[in-house]
């Protein structure tokens, strides 16, 4: 189900209504944290309350200086907190219908991608409104009058434009060989997924493909999102054989949502099934080898294995010149290693293992850029190509 500006704005006032630290608003704001594009709706509907949020943060300051209260007081937090609030969560559906909708004027697409992160990392209350104001108030008003100055996008330009079966959103701002990386790659995703034996697979060549600064999943480099039947792809300098794999998963997903057949989808998750409960031979590390174990205090490092007992793992590490030892049990290191090696040796990749649907995406992509080996490929095309 998708929701409309009017509806989600319900949303957002019920939740902002709610205390903080209520599970119920972090959950309702959490689900209103979608990636999907915004819209010219998403302005009119949320500058308003943006423009509140600003004023009453100035106000809150303008207060506390007048008191000679510190920015980190209670009573100051307190009067700053629901201006913060308006801010953060209408600038958040703000910047994504300005990122969308608005022909972003030159030199200021790094400024708004900074906005865009303000918004997206947000979470808590500033411990100092003296000091994130300082900080973030430039960004607020920037904004603001992007809101309310920058002219709508027209098509047919580097920002909005088509390319074979897509309407990209270049949000990003992406030009000369960047630009000209990204629709090499999507050029590519056409041909391949028109090259892909899976009957019908190519129906979800259609729509509207994002291009965005981040997005929800911040290790993606694509995501699809149901509930608009969109694309998005996360900003990067270039487009290669990993983003195009990406873009092609996500395809994958748009099928199993739109277009995938019943009986199908239970006999693929049926193999799922069956390949996640296959056992494995468990290769357990050596002594010399490093241990996936974290150590407090340690960043980027792992302990090396220095001896193999009964019942035991023995490790060591240096912490700033010092030797630091310990031991972990056999039982756990080889429950970490099945769970990894089962993944690694059952499925085409580590993240297919995660579900059904994961494992068809994966899988699709592979298939599609002649990639996926033969023991995945043949129980592959029994169920989707018979």
């Amino acid at each position: 189900m998708t929701l409309t500006a009017s509806e989600r704005a319900d949303l957002l006032r019920y939740a902002s209504s709610l205390p903080v630290e209520s599970e119920v608003r972090r959950a309702v704001l959490a689900s209103l944290s979608r990636i999907a594009a915004g819209t010219e709706d998403d302005i009119r509907q949320y500058l308003p309350v943006l423009k509140s949020g600003y004023a009453g943060y100035v106000r809150a300051i303008r207060d506390a200086e007048a008191r000679a209260l510190s920015g980190d007081s209670m009573v100051v937090r307190h009067w700053a907190n629901q201006p913060w609030l308006d801010i953060i969560e209408s600038g958040g559906k703000v910047v994504a219908g300005v990122l969308s909708v608005r022909s972003i004027p030159d030199k200021s697409a790094k400024p708004l991608e900074m906005v865009y992160r303000l918004m997206e990392n947000s979470r808590r209350m500033p411990q100092d409104i003296y000091k994130w104001w300082e900080d973030n108030g430039k960004r607020v008003k920037f904004l603001i009058e992007a809101a309310e100055n920058w002219p709508a996008k027209s098509e047919g330009t580097d920002e909005l434009f088509t390319l074979g079966p897509f309407k990209v959103h270049n949000t990003v701002g992406a030009k000369g060989a960047e630009l000209d990386s990204l629709k090499k790659g999507l050029e590519r995703v056409e041909k391949a997924v028109k090259s892909n034996p899976v009957p019908g697979f190519a129906r979800v060549l259609y729509g509207d493909v994002h291009v965005v600064p981040r997005i929800t999943k911040a290790h993606h480099a694509a995501w699809y999102y149901p509930g608009d039947d969109s694309l998005y792809l996360r900003r990067a300098k270039s487009t290669g054989i990993d983003e195009v794999h990406a873009l092609i998963h996500e395809l994958g997903h748009r099928y199993w949502h739109k277009f995938a057949a019943e009986p199908q989808k239970k006999a693929w998750a049926l193999h799922h099934s069956r390949a996640a409960s296959k056992t494995v031979e468990v290769e357990l590390p050596k002594v010399g080898d490093e241990l996936p174990v974290a150590i407090k205090g340690v960043k980027n490092r792992y302990p090396t294995i220095v001896a193999v007992e009964p019942g035991v793992f023995r490790y060591a590490i240096d912490i700033d010149g010092k030797p630091y030892t310990n031991s972990i049990s056999t039982k756990t290191v080889y429950d970490f290693y099945r769970g990894q090696q089962k993944a690694t040796k059952n499925f085409p990749t580590k993240y297919s293992a995660t579900s059904e649907q994961e494992h068809f995406c994966d899988s699709v992509a592979m298939l599609a850029l002649g990639n996926l080996p033969d023991e995945f490929a043949v129980p592959f095309n029994a169920v989707w190509n018979p």
